[in-house]
């Protein structure tokens, strides 16, 4: 490093520099004069001078700093940028010779701005500059007055950079090779007469900006029109225009373009061929030319593609609200002018063009719209599909068939969406439940064997070929509850002769839509019933009552329903009895009650007054203490009747009763014929009444054999009688007790019973 004094030196030349120049301001004598004495006194004090831009270098500019010394060898000196050493690199490149020093930046760049000195290798600083750099690039801009230079003509191409006066033109065989020709022509105008790829960058003192943007010339005899910005997947169009009624051909690298199913031939008119690329690839790029014959071929023209263009079309809202309209708006990269389209059928061929060629459109009927750029000479690839459904008036109406709302467990029913106007066969239909989508889109939604899952409120809507779409229905509630179970009515309760029976069968709410089906309860020796259908009704009947003539007998009865198609049945309702008036059929029981030695269960029967006893108390309802009374009367005789048969068998005697008794207690055994002869005297309740309980029950005993032998005893049916008689009502019991005895193989045996009648 050089002395404080050489320091301070150096500092005063280059301050003195910087405030005497023209852009100072000053007085231009003074400045020249001021100037001159200090380049004299600098130049004496110095041996080394260095040049640079003396204006803002912007980001991209090409720059040079140069180090000149006239008395010393220039190979000692190197270049320092804010007091450290240059070094060459891929865009830094430095080069020496006797007198210079050379640094050539080709794109500057922010670091490369600050204070640049010419340092000697013995550590002497001889000059020092100041580079300021823009944070931004320049704006350079080129234009021509033609695409293509006609036969024996010209084309003027002008560059622009502001602040610049003078410029450097280059030219490429194309755009985007990277060798070129720097031309000779400094001014801002250029005209040619040959094809080629052309740029221009300003220059001006030890600075050149960024180049411009390229423009392609073609030098042809005949005018070949493209686009100029084609995008990947872009249907393009080039045009040759030419002597009439000559036959013209493409050229594409000095090949002949052949027609393909991606390379279509036209022509337009006389003078005009036509070759269009429906969807452009890489391999399309290249130099086209068009010319006469095979044999005349003319300067080519670039064809560049750029990468693949976004569109995308959205909307607003994808229903059409009634009387209303939705916005659609297409979205296509560098493309000013849009074409529009409808459809009827995302799947179809066909398709209307509409109008509107702007960015966003208003819609009032439905359908599948897209859309794409338009360009002349372009086409851009076509956007998504967008479904627009259009509301209209004419609402849909949910309808059930059965026209129920209320079914049972088990039923089927079908939901109709019906509107005003006739159906068509392309129209679908939409249906929730309770707001949830169901996935049938037929006109008719069928319900097979409901349940309860399937209550709900039902909404339709119905969506037609033209993309239009009803408002949805109103709600239709639906509920589907347990399984029905009819009751049957008899009236009256007692047959009396020659008088009808009437038969109610009530079904729970819903009772709309039923048939009545009747049928006779048949007992089985199993204990269960079997249901035949009355005669002449296998049809039903369609009201809930029935009229029976002629019976005579006690009958059970039973009914059910059904509806629907096919038809629901419901199940069978519980037995219904009317009573005859003899003894024979008011010993028709509801529930026996068999008891054996070993066993006792309940099953269902019919027998004969002879067997069973029946208890029957009045309409009246006993109270639990009277009950518990009769309960025990009951068990007591029972017991005594077994204490009795024990004590008979024991003595073996033949006839263990003979005689009837009568006890204070109104207790009478009887034969079988006093006990048919009360049973018809009358013993029984007229009227309406019924019984609310009636028990049967059989005793049998059952012996083994024994190893005395006995005599053998003849059966013997006692029969005890306990009437019991009050103004209200009127009880009934029949017993009737086996005793059974089996004897050795020579011995016969024989049963012995007794009734009771109470």
């Amino acid at each position: 490093m050089g002395s404080p004094q050489v320091w301070t030196l150096l500092f005063s030349c280059e301050y003195l520099h910087f405030n005497t120049s023209p852009e100072s301001g000053l007085c231009p004598l003074f400045s020249l004069l001021i100037s001159g004495l200090i380049a004299v006194l600098c130049q004496s004090t110095q041996g080394v001078t260095i040049e640079a831009p003396s204006i803002w270098a912007s980001l991209g500019d090409s720059v040079i700093v140069r180090c000149v010394g006239t008395d010393m060898d220039m190979e000692k000196v190197n270049l320092f940028i804010n007091n450290k050493m240059v070094t060459a690199d891929a865009s830094h490149q430095i080069r020496k010779t006797k007198n210079t020093v050379e640094l050539r930046i080709s794109s500057v760049s922010l670091s490369d701005g600050g204070d640049y000195a010419c340092v000697s290798n013995y550590g002497g600083t001889y000059a020092q500059k100041t580079l300021w750099v823009y944070n931004q690039g320049r704006s350079i801009q080129l234009s021509s007055s033609s695409s293509i230079v006609p036969a024996q003509g010209i084309v003027t191409l002008i560059c622009f950079a502001k602040g610049f006066a003078n410029y450097r033109w280059l030219r490429r065989s194309s755009h985007n090779s990277p060798d070129f020709e720097i031309l000779e022509e400094k001014t801002d105008r250029l005209s040619i007469t040959r094809g080629g790829g052309y740029s221009c960058s300003g220059v001006k003192d030890m600075l050149i900006t960024n180049e411009s943007n390229a423009v392609d010339i073609s030098e042809t005899g005949l005018p070949l029109q493209m686009p100029s910005k084609p995008r990947l997947r872009d249907t393009v169009t080039l045009r040759c225009v030419g002597p009439s009624n000559k036959q013209l051909y493409f050229y594409k690298d000095r090949v002949i373009v052949k027609n393909d199913t991606n390379h279509q031939f036209k022509r337009t008119s006389e003078t005009t061929v036509e070759l269009t690329i429906l969807s452009v690839s890489q391999s399309d790029e290249g130099w086209y030319s068009c010319g006469i014959d095979e044999t005349t071929i003319y300067s080519a023209q670039s064809f560049f593609i750029n990468a693949e263009r976004s569109i995308k079309l959205t909307t607003d809202n994808i229903l059409i609200p009634v009387r209303g309209t939705v916005t659609l708006s297409c979205q296509i990269e560098a493309i000013q002018k849009h074409e529009w389209f409808r459809r009827t059928s995302a799947q179809t061929s066909h398709f209307e063009i509409l109008k509107e060629d702007t960015k966003t459109i208003s819609v009032q009927h439905g359908g599948v719209y897209s859309c794409r750029g338009k360009e002349e000479l372009l086409l851009t690839p076509e956007s998504n599909y967008v479904t627009i459904l259009e509301t209209v008036l004419n609402g849909a109406v949910v309808k059930p068939e059965p026209d129920w709302t209320q079914v049972f467990v088990g039923e089927s029913l079908s939901l109709r969406c019906d509107v005003k106007e006739k159906e068509n066969s392309q129209w679908t239909y939409e249906w929730k439940r309770s707001g949830i989508t169901l996935s049938t889109t037929t006109r008719e939604y069928t319900l097979s064997n409901l349940s309860k899952s399937d209550s709900g409120n039902y909404i339709c809507r119905e969506t037609r070929e033209a993309y239009q779409i009803t408002l949805w229905s109103q709600e239709i509630r639906l509920q589907v509850i347990d399984k029905a179970v009819p009751v049957l009515s008899v009236s009256p309760s007692w047959l009396s002769p020659g008088a009808s029976v009437s038969l109610k069968c009530n079904i729970t709410a819903p009772s709309a839509g039923w048939r009545f089906y009747w049928y006779r309860a048949v007992p089985l020796p199993s204990g269960l019933y079997s249901y035949e259908l009355l005669t002449g009704l296998t049809s039903g009947t369609a009201h809930a009552s029935f009229s029976v003539h002629d019976l005579s007998s006690t009958t059970g009865f039973v009914c059910r329903a059904a509806r629907g198609n096919p038809e629901f049945f419901t199940e069978y309702s519980p037995p219904g009895f009317i009573w005859s008036a003899d003894a024979g059929s008011r010993a028709a029981p509801d529930v026996f009650l068999t008891l054996t030695t070993s066993t006792m269960s309940t099953v269902s029967a019919w027998t004969s007054p002879e067997s069973w006893l029946s208890v029957r108390s009045s309409e009246k309802r006993s109270s639990p203490v009277l009950v518990i009374v009769l309960i025990a009367v009951f068990l007591t005789l029972l017991l005594l009747i077994l204490l009795l048969l024990l004590w008979c068998y024991r003595k073996n005697k033949g006839l263990c009763f003979n005689k009837s008794v009568m006890y204070n207690s109104s207790v009478t055994f009887m034969n079988e014929s006093q006990v048919t002869n009360q049973s018809s005297s009358g013993d029984h309740v007229t009227g309406n009444s019924t019984p609310d309980e009636i028990t049967y029950s059989q005793v049998e005993f059952k012996h083994k054999n024994v190893k005395k032998n006995r005599k053998q005893e003849d059966e013997v049916c006692v029969y005890s009688n306990v009437l019991r008689h009050s103004a209200a009502d009127v009880d009934v019991m029949y017993a009737q007790v086996n005793l059974h005895r089996k004897g050795k193989a020579k011995v016969k045996s024989k049963d012995q019973g007794v009734d009771i009648l109470l």
